[in-house]
């Protein structure tokens, strides 16, 4: 299978693994603007699938020409920049990367708390008006000792 990627820089570790699994990958030419529109439909129709991400919005005008089976390979956990019609529903089959920031929403949980604990946007914002510590609504917080966590996911 032949796959076009509307990054110009999706990771070569990613492009090996397809091409270890006897497919094709072309990338959008380097530079470029991310293909959107008719040029979006253009390529589904050329292609027997698309590497996109949740800023490519493939809407029910992208399959209407289809007739045969596509395949849409999002690196991103949601699909709802991805409308297929009911009618070409039996023609798309739709991948997405469902753990795939897991790691990274965790961090930014992390990151926030400890932001928060100990009130830096309120510091820097009394710090650029020439304040000092004394002007905080209330002493910044230790983490020690404490436990935390993030319970969920997505």
């Amino acid at each position: 299978m032949i796959f076009y990627s509307v990054f110009d820089d999706f990771p070569s570790e990613a492009i090996t693994l397809l091409k270890n699994n006897g497919h094709t990958v072309i990338l959008n030419k380097k530079g470029c603007p991310r293909p959107q529109g008719e040029e979006l439909k253009r390529l589904l129709n050329k292609y027997d699938g698309l590497i996109i991400s949740t800023s490519t919005k493939l809407d029910e005008s992208c399959f209407s020409e289809i007739g045969s089976i596509r395949f849409i390979l999002s690196v991103s956990i949601g699909l709802d920049h991805i409308k297929v019609p009911v009618e070409k529903k039996g023609l798309v089959k739709i991948f997405n990367a469902p753990i795939s920031n897991r790691v990274s929403v965790a961090e930014h949980v992390f990151g926030l708390i400890i932001s928060l604990s100990k009130s830096f946007n309120e510091a820097r914002n009394i710090s650029s008006k020439g304040l000092d510590k004394t002007h905080l609504n209330e002493k910044p917080h230790d983490l020690f000792g404490r436990s935390i966590g993030v319970i969920g996911c997505g």
